[in-house]
């Protein structure tokens, strides 16, 4: 897991792609899996805002109903290094992980930016608060709100 992680944020440092000599212009990115604080130590140096969902992959009904929504809002939103989503599994992630941001319930969203830190916290499966959230964050001048 910990080498995926590592490839994943290499290939992030290729983006935008090209093809025949033209930039394309939205190279999807997948969501990373973050285990430990160094992985996402190293995620966060790398990118302006990240977006990190704490999950349980089995017997979370919230966090499979949520999970189309994240992914969608990855995909449109995950270009040139300025936003990145990371998921942790709470089942396999670090304890430090886990207390550093407070994570009592799945999921819970955490909004970091570089060298702010935390901006802010939302635990729940309301499609429509993280849309909005990611989308204040993606905007113009980033990270002016919060999850309502």
């Amino acid at each position: 897991m910990h080498l995926l992680s590592l490839t994943l944020l290499l290939l992030s440092f290729l983006l935008p792609l090209t093809f025949a000599g033209s930039p394309i212009p939205h190279a999807v990115q997948a969501i990373i899996p973050i285990t430990t604080i160094k992985e996402l130590d190293n995620l966060i140096s790398s990118t302006t805002i990240t977006v990190l969902e704490f999950t349980r992959s089995k017997n979370c009904g919230p966090c499979a109903n949520i999970a189309p929504t994240y992914q969608r809002l990855n995909t449109e939103n995950s270009f040139q290094g300025a936003m990145m989503f990371a998921k942790a599994d709470v089942v396999y992630a670090e304890k430090e992980l886990k207390t550093k941001y407070n994570v009592k319930a799945e999921p819970t969203w955490v909004v970091i930016k570089k060298g702010t830190g935390a901006v802010e916290t939302y635990e729940g499966a309301d499609p429509n608060k993280l849309e909005e959230a990611v989308l204040r964050h993606a905007g113009p001048g980033g990270t002016q709100g919060g999850f309502g």
